[in-house]
C-alpha cells in the first residue's frame, strides 16, 4: 500500500514535470493535486497507524521531488512533505520519522541550492544574487521553524529519554539550517553576518526562556547552549580582538553563575569551554 501511494505521488508529479508524460501545463494545478495526494497519505496513515507505510510514501515523495529539473516547485513540494511529517510525528510520536524528515528536507533543499541558486548567481550575479538568496533564506527559515516547532511541541519534561532525543533532533536541525544559510550570508551580505548569527542565537535563548517557564530539562539546556554558543561566536565578527576578549571575560562568571542558579550542567560546561577557548585563542 505504501508503494501504491508512492506511485500515486510520482504519477501526479509526472503529469506536469516530465515532458514525456505531461498532461498539465499549470504547475499550480499540479501542486493542488500533489496536496491532495499528501492529504490522502496523511489520512491513510492516521487510520492504520503504520509508520513503515508512511515512511515509504514520504521517502519516495522526496525522491520524486528531486528528480528531473529541480526548481521553485521542488521547495513547495518539500515544504508540504515536512508539514505532513510534523503532523505524523506529533500525532503518533514517531521520532524516527522526525530525524529522517529533517535529513530529507534539508537534503532536497541542498540539491536545489546546488543546481539553481549557485549556478544562476555564477551566470549573472548582478541580477540574481539577492533574489535567489532571499528565496533560499525564506525556505530554509521555514524548514527550521517547522522542525523546531515539532521538537518543542513533542516535549514532555517528565520523560528524560524523550527530551534527550528531541535535543539531538533540535541540534541537527539548527546545524543544518546554519551550515546551509550562513555561507550565503557571508557571500552576498557580509555586513550582515553579525546580525544573522546574533538573531539565531537570540531566537534560541527566547525558546529557552519559554521552556524555563514550563520546567527545565534537556531541551531547555539545548536551546540555552545553542543560544549562548551562537551569540559568543558572533562577538568576534563585529568587535576587535581586545573588545572580544573583554566581552568574553565578562561573560564567563555570568554564564557560570547562570548554570549554578538553573542547575544546568550544560550551561556550566559551556562556561568552562569558553574559558578553555579564550586560553587557546589568546595564548597560543
Amino acid at each position: 500500500t505504501g508503494g501504491a501511494w508512492a506511485l500515486a505521488y510520482f504519477t501526479t508529479f509526472a503529469m506536469q514535470h516530465f515532458p514525456q508524460s505531461r498532461v498539465l501545463e499549470s504547475e499550480g494545478v499540479d501542486l493542488v493535486l500533489l496536496a491532495g495526494v499528501a492529504a490522502g497519505m496523511l489520512v491513510y496513515s492516521l487510520k492504520y497507524r503504520s509508520e513503515a507505510l508512511s515512511g515509504v510514501a514520504i521517502f519516495v515523495g522526496y525522491a520524486t521531488a528531486t528528480m528531473g529539473d529541480v526548481r521553485f516547485f521542488t521547495l513547495l513540494s518539500c515544504a508540504l512533505e515536512s508539514v505532513v511529517i510534523l503532523v505524523l510525528v506529533y500525532k503518533f510520536k514517531w521520532l524516527r520519522m522526525l530525524f529522517v524528515g529533517i535529513l530529507m528536507t534539508y537534503g532536497a533543499h541542498f540539491l536545489w541550492v546546488m543546481k539553481n541558486m549557485h549556478g544562476a548567481v555564477s551566470a549573472d550575479p548582478a541580477l540574481t544574487a539577492q533574489s535567489f538568496f532571499l528565496l533560499n533564506g525564506t525556505f530554509l527559515t521555514l524548514y527550521w521553524a517547522v522542525f523546531t516547532a515539532g521538537t518543542h511541541l513533542l516535549r514532555k519534561p517528565e520523560d528524560e529519554a524523550l527530551e534527550g532525543r528531541l535535543s539531538v533532533a533540535n541540534i541537527g536541525n539548527a546545524l543544518l539550517y546554519f551550515l546551509l544559510l550562513y555561507p550565503d550570508v557571508t557571500r552576498f551580505f557580509p555586513d550582515q553576518r553579525f546580525n544573522f548569527v546574533m538573531a539565531v542565537g537570540a531566537a534560541f535563548l527566547l525558546l529557552a526562556g519559554v521552556l524555563y517557564a514550563s520546567g527545565k530539562g534537556k531541551l531547555f539546556a539545548c536551546d540555552a547552549f545553542l543560544g549562548i554558543a551562537l551569540i559568543t561566536a558572533a562577538i568576534p565578527i563585529k568587535y576587535m580582538t581586545l573588545q572580544t576578549a573583554l566581552i568574553w571575560i565578562a561573560e564567563l562568571p555570568l554564564l557560570y553563575y547562570a548554570g549554578l542558579e538553573l542547575r544546568s550542567r550544560t550551561i556550566r560546561a559551556a562556561s568552562l569551554l569558553l574559558f578553555a577557548w579564550i586560553i587557546v585563542h589568546y595564548v597560543y
